[in-house]
């Protein structure tokens, strides 16, 4: 018994050793998340390098490789070492995200008004006056502009122009942007802006009174020879829902509200809000 718990420890010792992840720097990266989710399903036991590409050092595979089909001629706990290729698996990803986090925060630059990669004022002012021939002008041939809260959707000059122009027959609201930052490594410009005005367009022939209220909201920009090849806007939901919350009557934001998201409409207290794809 004592054999084989110290087996089946030598096994898992070795399955970290061979991880990446957090095991990347101590030990030799030969398996990833993949490998290791096969591992913690398989009903039977086997050598997890077996079928790995030595890759970066094939000394080192080698040793490993013998070293577990040595542990595989002994007894040894496999529903253990399932576990613990389990953990393994989540601590991976737990890292990758914390890594991909880390590398978000750092590859934005700020983004002054007097730049030479994209002319935010002259976007802003285009959209705050609803000046469409020079908001087209922004856009490549065949840009693509979507709209994640309200699931609009254009994609090549023809539909921007009719897009947009429905939009600013509909609604008056001034763009202010609060932080732009740009992504050197992916060409990517991001906006964070205000909007305040006193009508809005949201779906269809439905439009808010917002009486003045101010709209929060992101654009993410790709930028292709000096032109938006996608936009991506998103709005703060939180701030839609008070603001259509107090156009139908719940005046006290601590009112209680019951808003249901479905892919053809937002519907707040029972007043429904279609969305419309273009």
């Amino acid at each position: 018994m004592l054999a084989e718990v110290q087996k089946t420890a030598a096994f898992i010792n070795l399955l970290r050793a061979a991880s990446k992840g957090r095991y990347t720097a101590d030990g030799y990266g030969f398996l990833g998340a993949q490998e290791l989710r096969n591992l913690s399903t398989s009903d039977h036991a086997y050598n997890p390098l077996e079928y790995r590409d030595p890759g970066f050092d094939a000394i080192k595979h080698f040793v490993m490789k013998r070293a577990f089909t040595t542990l595989l001629g002994a007894e040894i706990d496999w529903e253990r070492i399932k576990r613990e290729a389990a953990k393994l698996v989540e601590e991976i990803e737990e890292i990758r995200v914390a890594q991909e986090q880390a590398r978000e925060a750092t590859r934005w630059i700020p983004l002054n008004e007097c730049n030479r990669i994209f002319d935010y004022i002259g976007w802003v002012s285009a959209w705050s006056l609803g000046y469409l021939e020079k908001l087209l002008g922004y856009f490549a041939e065949e840009a693509v502009f979507e709209d994640r809260t309200f699931g609009w959707m254009a994609g090549g000059k023809a539909e921007l122009r009719g897009l947009f122009s429905d939009l600013f027959h509909s609604w008056d609201l001034g763009m202010r942007v609060r932080l732009a930052s740009f992504a050197p490594s992916t060409g990517e410009v991001n906006l964070d802006w205000t909007r305040v005005g006193n009508r809005m367009r949201c779906n269809g022939d439905a439009v808010l009174e917002l009486s003045g209220a101010q709209l929060s909201g992101n654009s993410q920009l790709l930028i292709q020879s000096g032109k938006v090849c996608r936009c991506t806007d998103t709005w703060s939901t939180t701030e839609l829902e008070r603001v259509i919350g107090n156009c139908v009557g719940f005046k006290d934001h601590r009112t209680p509200m019951t808003v249901v998201n479905t892919q053809a409409a937002v519907i707040i207290n029972g007043i429904r809000v279609p969305k419309t794809a273009r």
